[in-house]
Protein backbone atom coordinates (compact mmCIF):
# COMPACT_ATOMS: atom_id res chain seq x y z
CA UNK A 1 0.00 0.00 0.00
CA UNK A 2 2.73 2.30 1.00
CA UNK A 3 4.26 2.05 -2.23
CA UNK A 4 1.13 2.69 -4.73
CA UNK A 5 -0.76 4.76 -2.63
CA UNK A 6 -0.20 8.93 -3.72
CA UNK A 7 -0.84 9.90 -0.53
CA UNK A 8 0.83 8.19 1.78
CA UNK A 9 4.05 8.49 -0.65
CA UNK A 10 3.69 12.37 -0.34
CA UNK A 11 3.20 12.25 3.27
CA UNK A 12 6.61 9.84 3.97
CA UNK A 13 8.37 11.37 1.51
CA UNK A 14 10.16 13.27 3.57
CA UNK A 15 10.14 10.88 6.46
CA UNK A 16 13.64 10.14 8.60
CA UNK A 17 13.35 7.66 11.15
CA UNK A 18 16.48 8.64 12.70
CA UNK A 19 14.35 12.38 12.86
CA UNK A 20 11.70 10.52 14.11
CA UNK A 21 13.39 8.68 16.69
CA UNK A 22 15.17 11.40 18.29
CA UNK A 23 12.44 14.31 18.23
CA UNK A 24 10.09 11.46 20.09
CA UNK A 25 12.36 10.83 22.79
CA UNK A 26 13.27 14.37 23.62
CA UNK A 27 9.18 15.19 23.53
CA UNK A 28 9.68 12.25 26.20
CA UNK A 29 12.12 13.93 28.28
CA UNK A 30 10.25 17.68 28.20
CA UNK A 31 7.53 16.12 29.11
CA UNK A 32 8.74 14.59 31.78
CA UNK A 33 10.69 17.69 32.52
CA UNK A 34 14.17 16.15 32.14
CA UNK A 35 14.79 18.86 30.02
CA UNK A 36 18.94 18.45 29.66
CA UNK A 37 18.34 15.76 28.31
CA UNK A 38 15.56 16.36 25.84
CA UNK A 39 17.87 19.42 24.61
CA UNK A 40 20.46 16.47 23.79
CA UNK A 41 18.05 15.08 21.36
CA UNK A 42 15.96 18.25 19.85
CA UNK A 43 20.26 18.95 18.86
CA UNK A 44 20.40 15.07 17.55
CA UNK A 45 17.26 15.90 15.32
CA UNK A 46 18.30 19.43 14.19
CA UNK A 47 21.47 17.87 13.42
CA UNK A 48 18.90 15.65 10.80
CA UNK A 49 16.51 18.25 10.45
CA UNK A 50 18.36 21.61 10.72
CA UNK A 51 15.09 24.33 10.56
CA UNK A 52 12.55 21.74 12.68
CA UNK A 53 10.08 24.82 13.71
CA UNK A 54 8.87 22.61 16.71
CA UNK A 55 12.72 21.59 17.83
CA UNK A 56 13.44 24.99 17.43
CA UNK A 57 10.96 26.26 19.75
CA UNK A 58 10.82 24.21 22.26
CA UNK A 59 14.60 24.46 22.65
CA UNK A 60 14.19 28.47 22.74
CA UNK A 61 11.55 27.96 25.72
CA UNK A 62 13.68 25.56 27.88
CA UNK A 63 16.76 27.96 27.45
CA UNK A 64 14.89 30.35 29.43
CA UNK A 65 14.79 28.43 31.86
CA UNK A 66 18.38 27.27 32.03
CA UNK A 67 16.88 24.39 30.51
CA UNK A 68 15.87 23.30 33.98
CA UNK A 69 12.19 22.18 34.32
CA UNK A 70 10.21 25.16 36.50
CA UNK A 71 8.41 24.27 40.02
CA UNK A 72 5.63 24.94 38.77
CA UNK A 73 5.65 22.05 35.91
CA UNK A 74 2.77 20.25 34.88
CA UNK A 75 4.27 18.68 31.97
CA UNK A 76 2.74 21.16 29.53
CA UNK A 77 3.02 24.59 28.88
CA UNK A 78 0.30 26.88 27.50
CA UNK A 79 0.70 27.52 24.00
CA UNK A 80 -0.02 31.32 23.82
CA UNK A 81 1.41 32.59 20.03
Amino acid sequence: MLDHDKCMKLLLKDFNVQFHEAFKTAVEHYLQGEWEKAAVYFNDAMKIRENDGPSKSLMVFMEKFGFKKPDDWQGFRELTE
